[in-house]
């Protein structure tokens, strides 16, 4: 089980620092440190979650991938009892919406998704593509920007390409 608290700690020190790095051209410093606390915090409800789930190697039925999809909403929740902002708590709860409003846990669209939230979104689905997952090995960054430009319409487009420009000049 250790392995994989290490492996959800280091997924989360990655999307925080390449949200940082994305944010550095759009916030202000405390802005940054909200959205890298955001990051750093944004999977904690998965450990509410069943693991035997989460760590499936096959296909998750529908009733799991509900049960996968609350961890936003108890993210939002713990962050809260911790005594976090709710700044830093909103970008978490909405962190998997998507911005043509196929996401969840609420279906939000545009410019109603917080600005962290839409940045996560991108950074959180890079790394999860670019890192070996219990259902599949790693894929290479060129790859990973193949899938995600098929699926451009869930993110924030502006973010998206600053995102991709920012890889490419090697700025991660």
């Amino acid at each position: 089980m250790e392995a994989i608290y290490l492996r959800d700690l280091r997924h989360a020190i990655r999307v925080a620092n390449m949200s940082k790095r994305l944010a550095d051209f759009l916030l202000s410093e405390e802005e940054k440190n909200e959205l890298y606390i955001a990051c750093l915090f944004h999977d904690v409800g998965k450990s509410f979650l069943s693991q035997d789930i989460l760590n499936k190697s096959g296909n998750l039925t529908v009733e799991e991938r509900k049960h996968v999809e609350t961890h936003p909403i108890l993210s939002f929740k713990e962050v809260i009892n911790i005594g976090y902002p709710e700044k830093v708590a909103e970008d978490i709860l909405y962190h998997h919406e998507n911005f043509d409003g196929s996401g969840y846990p609420y279906g939000r669209t545009g410019l109603s998704i917080p600005l962290g939230a839409r940045m996560i979104r991108i950074t959180d689905t890079f790394d999860a593509l670019t890192s070996d997952r219990p259902y599949r090995n790693a894929m290479k960054a060129e790859t990973a920007f193949k899938v995600m430009e098929k699926q451009k319409e869930l993110y924030d487009l502006d973010l998206y390409e600053l995102f991709c420009l920012l890889y490419t000049k090697k700025n991660f």
